[in-house]
């Protein structure tokens, strides 16, 4: 600890201090001295005592955090536990919601009265909601789903069709399905989503093109900076179409759900089609298929389940990670614990889930939950609750759902470990899209990083090939998402530049390098990708392999395997060997030695 030091500062400047001040003592020099050295000793005491007391202090601090947190938590529960039964239908439900993700028993007498109020408005196959329509709807499917998804399916099941039938065709949705167009509206769509979310989580199915038009609606209407508005064209009922923080948090996370559901394995079926799927399978890529469909001819919602598991998403995978990424950027740039717009707790729960399913725990470089929580902790009242635009009731629940990480124990998230850096930046590792977690996108202070170099290629490798470039990561963003998005034949005609990189001294350099390879479609780089095999880094080794993988269509060939030993790393390398003796030109036989004898 760097309060450690303190006494060996201290003492030689006390000294000095003293002789500077002509310090003059009323007794003998020796008394003088000892005294002196008394006062001395003292104050070093005095700076380990602070040092020490510091140093605990620091180490208390997230201890004494978290008791402040779940003081509040049970402050905010008591409150809500009082009086749920006795709120209106949308309050009641969003309270029971909160109530059960706190933890609370869904056989509380408390719970269990509101949770019969939601099941007395499903008469038959038919939902009746109060004023709030699909906000209610959505808070409603999340209540029963976690109170019980299997007492409460036929509930669930209704209240999805409710949701599913007053979608507007342009894939929003609106208080109700109005008998006029209408363009939706952000803030009830995101509650629709988060119900129907809940909804597939507990067992009860949700149409793919359900998922299809949410994420299309989202394109449609994000504005060109990233942002989402309340209502996203000017009307009879818009507010105004500029983006906030709220619409823009809940129109991103939205997306993030509809990914969830229309590319689960982060794979672009647009680019699959192009290779030709036949059989549900080739290159090792199975398309998506529900493992509990069995026999579709004797339940009509397996039947529905394998139809829909052949269903293929409108919009592209790629549209709607920059529609993410585009969001997360407007967020970062203006990133705020208190926007001060009157709906600030309703904020916080919307940066609570996105987080979540961004898996991000620092968001432009600071600790969201953190600042979040010691806000909350800060205002909340002496009756427990807090207040916006909201209600009472309704913030304290929204509240309370941010204490709890409610989002983050619905994914079964836990607070990131340091990991490795992810290639460019997490961008299309080996080409596969990006990560699942898209934990890449965490922002730092200037917003999302790594930021990009826009260029042609010929001026990202330029970069590349600098020996004290400072900015060879986003060079290599740029690149991969220039190849990867925009121009996949671009690196043809490249293959002897990016060859005399193979040996750079710089990892980050030689692992752009193994996947720029394989985009180049020369079958004459296969040698030096087999020699990447053999890199001393294992991240290079990884890349090179993945280069292996594309350039041959061997894509399931994982030799070696992501985590290798020696003898897995020797074994990739005879296979790779023996692949491209079979492929290659006869003229370039030369090129690699011949496998040994067995």
């Amino acid at each position: 600890m760097k309060y450690a030091i303190l006494p060996t500062l201290i003492a030689g400047p006390i000294s000095s201090l003293a002789h500077r001040m002509n310090f003059r003592f009323p007794i003998s020099n020796s008394s003088a001295s000892a005294s002196l050295r008394s006062i001395v000793g003292c104050l070093l005491a005095c700076a380990l005592f602070y040092a020490q007391a510091h140093t605990l202090s620091a180490q208390d601090a997230r201890v004494s955090e978290d008791e402040q947190v779940q003081s509040a938590i049970k402050k905010a529960v008591a409150k809500l536990k009082k009086n749920v039964a006795t709120l209106s239908a949308g309050e009641s439900a969003l309270v029971t919601m909160a109530l059960l993700k706190s933890g609370q028993s869904a056989d509380s007498p408390e719970i269990k009265a509101a949770l019969n109020l939601i099941v007395d408005r499903c008469k038959g196959d038919e939902f009746k909601p109060g004023n709030h329509h699909v906000y209610e709807a959505g808070v409603s499917i999340m209540a029963l789903a976690n109170a019980d998804p299997v007492k409460y399916r036929p509930q669930i099941q209704t209240i999805v069709k409710f949701l599913i039938d007053n979608q507007q065709e342009n894939g929003g949705w609106f208080y109700a399905k109005p008998a006029h167009s209408t363009d939706g509206d952000t803030s009830i769509t995101q509650y629709a989503v988060l119900g129907l979310w809940e909804a597939t989580r507990s067992g009860v199915p949700v149409p793919r093109r359900i998922w299809d038009r949410v994420a299309e609606w989202h394109l449609k209407f994000q504005n060109e900076d990233g942002s989402f508005s309340y209502h996203p064209v000017q009307g009879s009922f818009a507010f105004g179409n500029g983006g906030t923080l709220t619409m823009t948090v809940a129109g991103t996370g939205s997306l993030h759900v509809a990914r969830l559901y229309l590319y689960p394995d982060a794979k672009d079926l647009e680019e699959l089609k192009k290779k030709g799927l036949k059989n549900g399978k080739r290159f090792g890529i199975l398309e998506p298929v529900d493992p509990k469909s069995g026999d579709s001819s004797v339940d009509p919602e397996k039947a529905v389940a394998a139809a829909d598991a052949a269903y293929r998403p409108t919009t592209r995978l790629a549209a709607i990670d920059k529609g993410i990424k585009a969001g997360t950027q407007w967020l970062a740039d203006r990133f705020t614990i208190e926007p001060k717009a009157g709906h600030d707790i309703y904020y916080l729960y919307g940066i609570e889930r996105l987080m979540a399913l961004a898996n991000v725990t620092n968001f432009a470089g600071r600790d969201w939950y953190a600042e979040g929580s010691a806000h909350l902790c800060r205002i909340q009242d002496q009756t427990g609750g807090w207040n916006d635009n909201c209600g009472n009731e309704p913030a304290t629940a929204l509240g309370l759902l941010f204490l709890g990480k409610a989002t983050s124990k619905m994914l079964g998230r836990k607070p990131p470990r340091p990991v490795e850096k992810k290639f460019g930046g997490g961008l299309l590792v080996g080409g596969r899209g990006l990560p699942e977690n898209l934990e890449t996108l965490e922002a730092g202070q200037q917003g999302v990083q790594v930021r990009k170099l826009k260029g042609p290629v010929d001026e990202l490798l330029a970069e590349l090939e600098k020996a004290d470039s400072q900015q060879v990561e986003a060079a290599q963003s740029g690149l991969v998402e220039k190849i990867a998005t925009e121009d996949p034949e671009a690196l043809i005609g490249q293959t002897n530049r990016l060859l005399k990189l193979v040996t750079d001294k710089r990892v980050e350099v030689r692992r752009t390098v193994f996947w720029a390879l394989g985009r180049t479609n020369d079958l004459q780089v296969v040698p030096r990708l087999i020699e990447g095999l053999q890199d001393s880094e294992p991240a290079c080794v990884i890349e090179a392999r993945n280069a292996l993988q594309f350039i041959s269509k061997k894509l399931d060939a994982h030799e070696p395997p992501d985590e290798f030993d020696a003898t897995q790393r020797a074994a990739a390398v005879l296979f790779w060997k023996k692949w491209y003796l079979g492929v290659r030109d006869y003229a370039e036989r030369d090129d690699l030695t011949e496998l040994p004898p067995k």
